[in-house]
């Protein structure tokens, strides 16, 4: 009877220690998986970020071709580099990792150009004459402003 309790401890005292080895293994599971978790949210923010700034970039390099479309009287080639800068533009104020400021300015400046595109537009139509000297103004006013948003956030990317 002494030999048959003395297993019988013997192997409760394993069960419970294999009990505390499957507490100890699921513990660091959970603690590996929450770390896994928290890394995708990090890699996915810095992405929709680097997302963002690509986007400014596109949108500056368009709005900059543009200005000097406007400049040279090439309208043809001003209305596809506007229009190209306008849909960098709309997907900058719809962003979620841009700042509100930005995102109403990017809207604005969309609704701008597509007044503008329609209005040089009307223009190549009638063969009149299209005053650019605002719009170059305002294109290269938000133009500064993205190239300041892109030189500012490079940084956050880099580290």
């Amino acid at each position: 009877m002494d030999f048959a309790l003395s297993l019988s401890v013997a192997g409760t005292l394993a069960s419970a220690l294999g009990f505390l080895v499957t507490i100890v293994q699921l513990r660091r599971t959970a603690t590996a998986t929450q770390n896994a978790a928290n890394a995708i949210g990090a890699l996915k923010n810095r992405m929709a970020k680097h997302d963002l700034l690509s986007e400014c970039l596109i949108a500056t390099k368009s709005l900059q071709h543009a200005a000097r479309a406007l400049n040279n009287k090439q309208w043809d080639e001003a209305v596809g580099t506007l229009l190209d800068a306008q849909t960098s533009i709309n997907r900058i104020s719809v962003s979620p990792q841009a700042a509100e400021q930005l995102q109403e300015e990017a809207a604005q400046t969309s609704e701008g150009l597509i007044i503008a595109i329609s209005d040089i537009e009307d223009c190549i139509e009638s063969e009149t004459q299209y005053e650019a000297k605002e719009l170059i103004m305002r294109v290269r006013k938000f133009a500064s402003k993205l190239d300041a948003k892109v030189s500012s956030s490079n940084q956050d990317i880099l580290e």
